[in-house]
């Protein structure tokens, strides 16, 4: 943004105070300001201009940047609602509150809900009356429509508190007020206004960087514009740097990790120093605090959901030297080595199998029966939507085109193989269950709890299918330890909703949205989020999916997810085989 712009809004902001004013409030501590810091968003998905962002500094110490938070939401104008994000600073009371307005368009007409975010900084808390706050304040993304074909019909929540109060003075951050600057720890501000929303802001000691989801290597553009270059880059973090480091990820494990709870951890603080981990995390030395986090991300944790996407701002190659020539797999716990076995062995099955193509995406067995083939859920961008070929990209498209082809042909049985799916899009796997049933009698069920406010909300979905014709198909899923996420929870639904059998074998789990963290010293973490899947089974019993599901008919061997004579007899129903030997 122009920084008259800045101005405006900063001038909005506390114009409106002034019927809030008793006193005004006393600088906590000295900040120096680095006015250099230039803002560049890399992202096709958000329009975003470049800007300059202020970064301060308690005392001049560089160990800890922080931004205004009025100056920050005004950077990033066109990710956020900016425009429409309103603030009032209460000074007899030491806090300021954003407010946003969010409209919803439903069939009884425009409702409006109003959302608030209070920034204490006498108790060093943040304050979402609605955890949604920072959800509604987004813009849609420019590139991809992940809410075409469907509908949200209803959302019933099992409780109306859905507050949540982040307190900072519990992990050592403070919020300050200074000369009417309301500083907030930038990594504090990107975790809650960007990581919340699949956008991070990296900032390597000169300038920031805004990428969608996470940076690493395999973007080589975003990579070699933020890494290797700023004031971080080949230097040494301070102590100070590595304590405010350790008790950011402190808060992050306690307040944002999804299996907290599942795992029996009270406070992660604690089994940091019970393992050894919090003098590791402390260290200056970037090469010991890269193998703790190697360690504990992946042996420790040992869930697909959380890993390391790319390492340190001050040396980006200090997880590359720990490794076995890239390959993390000495750092695997007994869950992701087992994976990544069967990974490679069904790869290896295909491949012998169909050569280098894989498996097809379609494949015709039996007398009556097709194999639809996967392994991801997608939503498409706009563009690839309007190709020539967007089954290619988008799993509505997929499922639309190859199930026009399989019925065309005389089919009735269906076998969905997600055998070596690893999840994707929530949109795109509520998309194609819609394709199982007629929701517009019996919707499309999605069930989250979440960590944060305790809260179990339902969702209701309807999905635009026009073919009646495929409800008539009999469908069943079939399943191996590398079906995970939205694959896992995709098979459960099919489950509770009662839509076939399952075959194969148990299904690899994952119930944790993720969520794209970024640590003060720039190490990329992608990890199991507070929004946790399940599944409704009563009004009083919600069902984890994190261990996944066991099959109605379990294969043996590996050989049989590729034996179309056996799948064929096992669906069509010729067998005599006991399957589940």
């Amino acid at each position: 943004m122009r920084k008259s712009n800045l101005l405006i809004l900063t001038t909005i902001l506390i114009s409106s105070l002034t019927a809030c004013n008793i006193s005004t409030p006393k600088d906590e501590g000295n900040f120096t300001v680095d006015s250099n810091s230039s803002f560049k968003n890399l992202s096709d998905e958000y329009t975003i201009k470049n800007s300059t962002l202020n970064t301060y500094y308690l005392e001049g110490d560089k160990s800890v940047p922080y931004v205004d938070v009025r100056e920050f939401v005004t950077a990033l104008n066109g990710f956020l609602d900016s425009d429409n994000i309103k603030g009032s600073l209460y000074n007899f009371m030491s806090y300021m509150v954003l407010s946003y307005t969010y409209k919803s368009y439903t069939y009884k007409g425009v409702q409006s809900y109003r959302y608030n975010c209070i920034f204490d900084w006498n108790e060093d808390t943040i304050r979402v009356v609605d955890d949604g706050f920072f959800n509604v304040i987004k813009k849609s993304t420019s590139a991809t429509s992940y809410n075409s074909h469907q509908a949200l019909l209803s959302a019933n929540a099992d409780s109306q508190d859905s507050q949540v109060v982040y307190n900072l003075k519990d992990y050592g951050m403070q919020i300050s007020y200074y000369q009417k600057h309301i500083l907030v720890p930038f990594s504090v501000m990107n975790l809650l206004f960007c990581s919340t929303n699949m956008y991070n802001v990296y900032f390597n000691g000169s300038d920031y960087y805004g990428v969608m989801y996470y940076m690493n290597d395999t973007n080589p553009d975003e990579y070699k514009s933020i890494m290797g270059k700023g004031d971080y880059f080949q230097a040494t973090p301070t102590a100070k740097a590595r304590e405010f480091n350790y008790n950011f990820i402190s808060f992050v494990m306690n307040d944002f990790y999804g299996l907290k709870d599942f795992y029996n951890v009270i406070d992660y603080r604690k089994y940091f120093e019970d393992n050894g981990y919090k003098d590791q995390f402390l260290s200056t030395d970037t090469s010991v605090f890269t193998k703790g986090y190697l360690n504990f991300f992946y042996k420790d944790l040992d869930e697909l959901h959380t890993a390391i996407t790319n390492y340190n701002l001050y040396d980006p190659n200090s997880g590359y030297k720990l490794s076995d020539n890239g390959s993390l797999a000495s750092f695997y716990g007994d869950f992701r080595t087992k994976y990544k076995k069967q990974s490679v062995e069904l790869a290896t099955l295909a491949k012998e199998k169909y050569g280098e193509g894989g498996v097809p995406a379609i494949r015709y067995i039996g007398k009556e029966t097709a194999v639809l083939h996967f392994d991801e859920f997608s939503v498409g961008t706009n563009e690839q939507i309007k190709s020539d070929t967007p089954w290619k990209y988008d799993t509505y498209e997929f499922m639309k085109h190859y199930l026009d082809e399989a019925v065309d042909k005389g089919v009735n049985n269906v076998i969905i193989d997600l055998s070596t799916n690893g999840g994707g899009s929530e949109a795109a796997m509520i998309r194609a269950l819609g394709f199982l049933r007629d929701t517009g009698k019996d919707p499309v069920e999605l069930s989250i709890h979440n960590y944060q406010t305790n809260q179990n909300i339902d969702y209701k979905y309807g999905v635009d299918i026009n073919e009646k014709r495929y409800f008539n198909l009999n469908y069943s899923v079939m399943t191996s330890v590398c079906t995970y996420s939205a694959a896992n929870y995709f098979t459960g639904s099919f489950i509770n909703m009662g839509l076939g059998n399952v075959i194969g074998q148990q299904s690899g789990g994952g119930m944790c949205a993720i969520l794209p963290v970024v640590l003060p010293d720039g190490t990329s973490v992608v990890m199991s989020g507070p929004s946790q899947l399940k599944i409704k089974i009563s009004d009083s019993f919600y069902k984890h999916v994190q261990a996944g599901f066991k099959p109605d008919k379990t294969f043996n061997q590996n050989s049989y997810f590729y034996d179309d004579v056996y799948l064929a007899n096992l669906v069509e129903g010729t067998s005599t085989t006991d399957y589940r030997k």
